[in-house]
């Protein structure tokens, strides 16, 4: 049965034109220090952060600490992380600051806590973790505050299952809600607006779990179980509202599957495969609106360094119509009103979804296909420029396009 449908939006007939997102991954430059698993890496504006982990050494960890430069597509090595040499430890960033904790070192956990000045390449010792010496733990960090959480402090199960936050301004920490679910080692933990996110893991049992944990009300909930089944040592991070985790291992091989889960959906979709291929413990963060995974370990440690992207690139749209795949939206450019037409075959719901030029949602609907036209009233808020459409059956994007507001 086919539904008809009308929105507004215009695509460029004849002149413009856009394409799909790229889903896709880029080598870059692989890291100057030695090939590493279980190392820290967080972002702070246009740089990478990689350092510590297990080098290969005889002592089977490292302090090194590596400065990824997105502009140049270079590495410099920066300032070892003091405390002596460690893997499996924690690193986050916040605001102009990066930070590191706990770990193990030659066999010995750890709960110190360091932070790194950017500017002067330095680091300064802060209060101990307040959660004790543990390893292979998760961290992410929201506004000023940072979280560690969960981990291994014995080597055996049962694992850890907790949550601590760090107030910057006050240098202290506190623990946070009780976690509802199961202790875990090894799991990945990102952050999206004021929600943190902790998913996968180890406990007695590899685990598919994934959790949200909101800051306002110190409270967990439990998500939709990750995509890709059970998973440990795999990496993520976050671009906008999508979450993202990838390779790792389930428990019989190593993998190369990466996964996006949306926070406005609670979705997960799985999306191109790493381009580093299959491995565990390796390492990731973003920069704008680019995630980056790399390092880890196959039989071998591994040092390469692999970016995603996921954008839409679009030229001007100067029409004021257009239909693409028996899609139409008008007028384009708008006033934040417009209407939409699909001619569709499928389910009678969809949802159409509004995304600012870096990739944010900024506004959601949901689209009965058995009405023939549906009016769009975007947000008064919402400033003249640039926005992108994606209009989703089931999970998967059927179009995709760009819209102008013009006030």
């Amino acid at each position: 049965m086919t539904y008809k449908i009308l929105l507004t939006a215009i695509i460029a007939f004849g002149i413009s034109f856009f394409s799909i997102g790229q889903n896709s991954w880029t080598q870059k430059q692989n890291l100057t220090g030695a090939a590493r698993n279980g190392a820290v890496a967080f972002s702070i504006g246009t740089k990478g952060y990689v350092g510590t982990g297990d080098n290969g050494s005889a002592s089977a960890a490292s302090n090194d600490f590596w400065e990824w430069d997105q502009a140049s597509n270079s590495w410099t090595q920066k300032a070892n992380v003091p405390g002596g040499i460690r893997r499996g430890a924690v690193g986050f960033s916040i605001g102009t600051k990066g930070y590191v904790g706990v770990g193990d070192s030659a066999g010995v956990k750890k709960k110190d806590f360091w932070e790194y000045n950017q500017g002067m390449n330095s680091w300064v010792k802060k209060a101990d973790f307040g959660g004790g010496n543990r390893t292979t733990a998760t961290g992410f960090s929201i506004g000023t505050k940072g979280y560690i959480g969960f981990g291994d402090s014995t080597g055996v199960a049962p694992f850890i299952g907790d949550l601590w936050e760090w107030n910057q301004s006050l240098n202290s920490w506190s623990q946070k809600a009780t976690f509802p679910g199961v202790g875990r080692t090894d799991p990945v933990g990102f952050s999206i607006g004021t929600k943190g996110y902790i998913g996968i893991g180890e406990a007695v049992s590899f685990l598919n779990e994934f959790w949200e944990w909101d800051q306002t009300l110190n409270s967990w909930t439990m998500k939709a179980n990750f995509g890709g089944g059970v998973r440990s040592t795999a990496a993520g991070f976050s671009i906008g509202n999508k979450g993202y985790i990838g390779a790792g291992d389930n428990g019989t091989t190593l993998q190369s599957d990466f996964w996006e889960w949306n926070q406005a959906t609670n979705i997960w979709t799985v999306r191109a495969n790493f381009g580093g291929g299959t491995r565990s413990d390796q390492s990731g963060f973003s920069i704008g609106n680019k995630g980056y995974m790399g390092m880890g370990a196959t039989t071998v440690n591994k040092k390469d360094l692999w970016q995603y992207s996921d954008t839409i690139s679009t030229l001007s749209v100067n029409e004021n119509l257009a239909s693409v795949n028996n899609i139409l939206l008008y007028p384009n450019p708008c006033n934040g009103n417009f209407k939409i037409s699909i001619n569709h075959f499928g389910t009678e719901m969809l949802e159409v979804r509004i995304l600012n030029s870096v990739g944010k949602t900024v506004h959601t609907q949901s689209l009965n296909v058995k009405y023939e036209t549906t009016q769009i009233s975007l947000p008064e808020t919402l400033e003249s420029g640039s926005y992108y459409y994606n209009i989703i059956d089931k999970n998967e994007i059927i179009s995709k396009g760009k819209i102008v507001i013009c006030k």
